[in-house]
């Protein structure tokens, strides 16, 4: 019987598979998309009652960014409300136990837009704005 060690795709794929995303733990839904190397991953957190004052926390343990992610934070209303008036202040901050910052993000749900009308024109929201 001959055995041939694994050509290096075969254990770049293996180690790509690996770190994917298995071993999990966190709070939420973890869900992969796609055939490798075109996969995408997917964490939705439990919801939440979005109320004043309102702090959560939500586990991480086990998620793989491999150094980029989208956060999106989906607002849902059985109310009517006029995007312009919000008086909303939304604070988000991505952490690990050592207490690195990886996303910090506070201020008023609105304000890219609210500077746009000030400013008479479109432009992309600046690093420190939500991009609603």
């Amino acid at each position: 019987m001959n055995f041939r060690p694994p050509t290096p795709i075969a254990t770049l794929v293996c180690a790509a598979f690996l770190i994917s995303g298995c071993g999990y733990e966190g709070d939420g839904q973890y869900q992969s998309q796609g055939v490798w190397p075109f996969k995408n991953y997917l964490l939705v957190l439990p919801e939440f009652s979005f109320e004043s004052e309102y702090s959560g926390q939500f586990d991480l343990s086990g998620y793989k960014s491999h150094g980029r992610s989208l956060l999106r934070l989906k607002l849902t209303s059985s109310n009517p409300h006029k995007f312009h008036q919000l008086d909303t202040l939304v604070e988000m901050k991505v952490s690990d136990d050592l207490g690195t910052t990886y996303f910090y993000r506070n201020g008023p749900l609105n304000e890219h837009y609210q500077r746009m009308v000030a400013e008479g024109e479109t432009s992309w929201p600046l690093e420190t704005e939500w991009n609603a």
